[in-house]
Formats: structure tokens, sequence, C-alpha cells
């Protein structure tokens, strides 16, 4: 059974990868919003904060990973999943430190995609006021 009202913020430079990523993650019962630039989803994360953000490594003009340090100097509890070409680009390290869910590699199939974006979800720290 998918965990139900998951908001999720898509960011990736590609339409198409947008839209069928929107598409199956939507028919799951989810939330989502997209967007094809860093700079674009710096903005929507300032006007909604997302239970989850598949995140592209490689964006224009910024990288996915500023990003990342952006919503982690904000104190997100967002769960953020990165997608990327080359999984050896970032080092566990770095991805401990940004606290990266999961990284996962392009191509994905769509069943991978809504079960690890539905366990970052079901994981995701509720706010103090959703539990009362």
């Amino acid at each position: 059974m998918p965990f139900q009202n998951i908001s999720i913020l898509v960011v990736d430079d590609e339409p198409a990868i947008r839209e069928v990523f929107e598409h199956f993650l939507v028919t799951r019962g989810h939330e989502v919003v997209t967007c094809g630039s860093a700079e674009e989803a710096l903005q929507k994360t300032e006007q909604q904060e997302f239970d989850v953000v598949v995140l592209d490594l490689v964006l224009p003009q910024m990288s996915g990973l500023h990003v990342v340090e952006e919503l982690r100097r904000r104190n997100s509890r967002t769960r953020v999943i990165v997608l990327t070409g080359a999984p050896e680009q970032t080092s566990e390290v770095e991805s401990r430190r940004l606290k990266i869910f999961r990284y996962l590699s392009k191509p994905i199939r769509a069943a991978a995609l809504i079960e690890v974006v539905e366990e970052a979800g079901s994981q995701r720290p509720r706010a103090i006021t959703e539990i009362n």
C-alpha cells in the first residue's frame, strides 16, 4: 500500500523526465510540483516545504548540490533523492554531511522511483503540529 499525501518537488532540466516522473507519482496519489532549474527549485522551496525533493545533480547554471546545501542551511526536514548519471561524482562523506536520502542512477525505472520516494516520504520527520 502506498504512503499517501507525499508532497514532492521534481527538479530536472529535461521536460520529458519531469513529465514522466510527475505522471507516475500523481497516479500513486501524491502531490507533485516540477521545475527545471536549481534557482526555480530554491524559489519553490521557499514558498512550500516538501516532504521529498527528487533532484537532478547536474542542472544548468547551478549544481543540484547547491540546492541541497541551501535546504540544509534552512534546516529543512525535506528528504532529498539525487538523480545522477555518475553516482561516483559525490563522496559518501558529502552525502552524509548533506543528509541525502538516496542517490539514484539515471536512467531509472518508474517502479524504483516510486519505491524510493514512498520510502523517503514515510520516513520524513513530521512537524509537532502534524503529530498532535
